[in-house]
């Protein structure tokens, strides 16, 4: 069976590294597996860009253009990226042509492929979501002052207060239901809740889906011990350390940094902070987290697994205060490293958080109760080996790869 896998990236954020795993579990297992992307980066195993250098460039001067054109539309409430799936690449057609079984598409935004081109993939697809923008418009994640636009179809009566401009989001959103009408798109959703917005989305509540957790290595990432870790980055043996980290994580709002720096300073007000510390990756190097007295340490930006693998290992617990996240690559890393996580009850945090088991769940942007659950969590902490055994049951190679497997096996019977 060969298994093609279509992402924007092959590194960098997220969904390249939940995909790019997916792709690495799959060659490991024996599966011939090649991971298709508009300009490659890693040149790993597998990896391949089918497209030209005049492709290349016309990709990424297409994407520009989309960019600009989304920008005519104004939504504060969502300020996060939006893709608009205009102009087709010539991937769709390299797709094709190939002789792949089974073409599992991934995060395809950014003109990767345009919505016509998914239309006309004629080989059964898997679509891994990793995000919301699969039945949504032109956005990825919801209005945070409007929720829930796409259970229905796209119309000025839905369309989120104070947005101006050209409704870019309704637009995308009838192209989509036009160009996908009567298109099979086996869904895979990472999270429970992800599964369940896809079930009440007006795009694809008719769509076959599944949830599967993102596969992790979990050899790769595993507990080191925890005064190796400290000594090797330079980080306080004597001290609590709380770990905050993301791929932007002081700047992205969904990652919710303005959140977590309002949890720490109830943490001060009404628990007590002697002996703990803060450290944070993935963030501009403030010096200092604003507003709070708690020593912190910003590590930088780390992309290779060693790196994050001893990061998470000199941790104590690990803060997610994110506003939405689906499957947060973060937090499973960390359980995998048997650190536990505190965050708000929200996306799909309780997929990978039991709360008092392997972790502390608050209620959806209460930060007295996120402070609370980090206080709870230091003054009484969970086993290291339990956090590990939850992650390794939920999320190892031998837990979701069978899954996928079946799946793709299933599709390329015709059944």
């Amino acid at each position: 069976m060969k298994v093609l896998h279509v992402n924007a990236f092959d590194g960098g954020g997220g969904a390249a590294r939940a995909a790019m795993r997916l792709h690495e579990g799959l060659r490991a297992q024996g599966v011939e597996s090649l991971f298709a992307t508009v300009k490659r980066g890693s040149g790993g195993p597998g990896v391949v860009s089918p497209l030209g250098t005049g492709r290349q460039v016309a990709a990424l001067v297409k994407r520009q253009v989309a960019m600009r054109v989304a920008r005519l539309q104004k939504t504060p409430g969502n300020p996060i990226i939006h893709s608009l799936g205009l102009f087709p690449s010539g991937l769709g057609a390299w797709i094709n042509a190939s002789d792949a079984d089974i073409v599992n598409l991934h995060w395809v935004c950014g003109e990767t492929l345009s919505l016509g081109e998914i239309a006309r993939i004629e080989k059964p697809v898997v679509w891994t979501m990793h995000d919301m923008w699969p039945f949504m418009g032109a956005e990825h994640y919801d209005d945070d002052r409007h929720p829930g636009r796409w259970k229905a179809p796209y119309g000025t009566a839905n369309r989120p207060p104070g947005a101006s401009g050209p409704d870019i989001d309704a637009r995308v959103w009838a192209r989509k239901a036009r160009l996908w009408s009567g298109k099979t798109f086996n869904l895979v959703a990472p999270s429970g809740w992800l599964a369940d917005c896809a079930r009440e989305s007006a795009l694809m509540k008719h769509q076959p889906c599944e949830i599967i957790h993102n596969p992790l290595d979990t050899g790769a990432f595993a507990p080191v011990d925890r005064s190796v870790a400290r000594k090797l980055l330079g980080l306080p043996q004597d001290r609590k350390l709380i770990l905050f980290g993301a791929l932007g994580a002081t700047s992205d709002k969904r990652k919710g940094y303005d959140l977590l720096v309002e949890a720490l300073r109830a943490f001060e007000r009404d628990h007590d902070p002697d002996g703990v510390e803060v450290m944070v990756f993935g963030g501009q190097n403030s010096g200092a987290i604003p507003g709070i007295g708690l020593p912190s340490h910003f590590l930088g930006t780390f992309r290779d697994e060693i790196s994050l693998r001893l990061v998470y290992s000199a941790a104590d617990i690990f803060v997610a205060p994110s506003r939405q996240d689906n499957l947060p690559n973060t937090v499973v890393e960390a359980s995998a490293c048997g650190v536990p996580s505190v965050a708000f009850d929200i996306g799909g945090m309780s997929d990978i958080i039991t709360d008092g088991e392997t972790g502390a769940l608050a209620p959806a942007f209460e930060t007295g109760a996120l402070a609370a659950g980090m206080a709870r969590l230091l003054r009484a902490p969970i086993a290291q080996e339990k956090v590990r055994a939850a992650a390794e049951a939920k999320f190892s190679h031998a837990a979701t790869l069978p899954a996928y497997l079946a799946l793709y096996e299933r599709l390329s019977k015709g059944s």
